[in-house]
């Protein structure tokens, strides 16, 4: 199975200027809308209290990323706070560009923005693709040995590394004692 993109989504937190607090639970789903359609959708990580208290905070944070909210006409909003996010599904199709979360249901959030792409959304291997790589495995070059089977443990997309133990490495000791 392929694995889902993550990434970060800005709130608007302006409403935060006549209340006290802003909630935003787990789970919460945003979406990208293309033509009316919605194309991918998101789940807020976490739960999430926006205390008023804290606004110099939010202020700060808007400022930070000022030029990318003026970029895309966002230039009312003043209090600004980011929460982790990641895709309803698992694969590459989560992998979204920036600027493209902008449909949410969030009670007093007036805008959510994701000003950098979202990424590591991975594609599961398909059946197929696992029988040519073991076919490939038992009938290439370098079959047994080192670089054959590091290269082995490491092409599925979802493994990022893989080391071999050898023979009378301290890794094969089991009862103390290590054999050459």
């Amino acid at each position: 199975s392929g694995l889902p993109s993550t990434g970060t989504l800005y709130l608007d937190l302006t409403a935060l200027e006549s209340r006290d607090s802003i909630t935003v639970d787990d789970g919460t789903i945003v979406r990208t809308r293309t033509g009316g359609v919605t194309t991918a959708s998101f789940s807020i990580i976490g739960n999430f209290t926006f205390a008023a208290t804290d606004r110099a905070l939010f202020e700060a944070n808007a400022d930070n990323i000022r030029s990318e909210l003026d970029s895309v006409g966002l230039t009312g909003v003043r209090l600004i706070s980011s929460v982790p996010i990641q895709a309803s599904t698992s694969g590459s199709s989560g992998n979204i560009g920036a600027f493209t979360l902008t449909n949410a249901n969030i009670t007093n959030v007036n805008n959510v923005i994701n000003i950098a792409p979202t990424a590591g959304g991975t594609d599961g291997e398909s059946d197929d693709s696992l029988r040519q790589r073991v076919v490939a495995l038992f009938t290439g070059n370098s079959t047994g040995t080192e670089a054959g089977l590091l290269a082995a443990a490491t092409s599925p997309s979802a493994v990022t590394g893989a080391f071999l133990v050898r023979f009378g490495d301290p890794l094969m000791t089991r009862d103390g004692s290590v054999y050459d």
